[in-house]
């Protein structure tokens, strides 16, 4: 629950790490933890370690496969989600 009501406050990242990358235009690999606090909550800062996969989708298109660990309250309280974006590339002209 508490995840899904993040996607409607505003997040702000203070930090971002990459911790592991691998890959090539065919399959990217990449790890990172960074850190965020919502609007509202200033004083409430949690951290996310981020696994990431990315691969060409044909047509300019690429697939993001992700899985996140969050913990708030310095790791006493963590969950896990899975996700995937499909992202389009546009030249601007």
């Amino acid at each position: 629950m508490i995840i899904c009501l993040m996607f409607f406050l505003s997040v702000y990242s203070i930090d971002f790490t990459i911790l592991s990358e691998d890959g090539n235009y065919d399959h990217w690999k990449y790890s990172a933890r960074y850190e965020e606090f919502l609007l509202f909550f200033p004083y409430i800062r949690y951290f996310i370690d981020g696994h990431f996969n990315v691969k060409p989708a044909g047509g300019g298109t690429y697939i993001i496969q992700s899985t996140h660990n969050t913990c708030f309250l310095s790791g006493l309280f963590c969950c896990m989600y899975a996700g995937f974006i499909h992202v389009a590339y546009h030249a601007v002209e």
